[in-house]
């Protein structure tokens, strides 16, 4: 029973971080699987919103 990977596992491979674009920080992430449409991220350093489109990718 122990080899069997759970899910959240499985998911964690595919999580890719959002940045900001001034100070690189961590903002958010997102499954690459998926990808995003018009996310909106606060970036609590400068604070200015930061709208992301990213398109999905196959792993």
């Amino acid at each position: 029973m122990g080899n069997k990977k759970t899910p959240q596992n499985q998911d964690e491979k595919y999580t890719r971080s959002v940045r900001c674009p001034v100070h690189r920080a961590v903002i958010g992430k997102y499954d690459m699987r998926d990808g995003l449409i018009n996310a909106v991220f606060l970036c609590p350093k400068c604070r200015r919103e930061y709208t992301y489109t990213i398109p999905p990718r196959k792993p």
